[in-house]
């Protein structure tokens, strides 16, 4: 079985993210901020596209960039 190291990597930050909370902002933003862009390093990386091309996301971006 092989181990995917970048989705335990993002499993360590998240379940860090209470203990961040108490330090101040800066540090639970960068944990939130390396966990998507390794997060859409994985989908570009297996090419996982259909995640992107789902209803929900493609609103979402829309929404977001309204």
């Amino acid at each position: 079985m092989k181990i995917n190291y970048f989705l335990y990597f993002n499993f360590i930050l998240l379940s860090i993210i209470p203990i961040f909370l108490i330090t101040g902002p800066f540090l639970p933003d960068l944990t939130i901020s390396i966990i998507s862009l390794v997060t859409v390093f994985i989908i570009l990386k297996n090419k996982y596209f259909f995640l992107l091309k789902n209803k929900f996301t493609i609103l979402f971006f829309i929404f977001y960039f309204f």
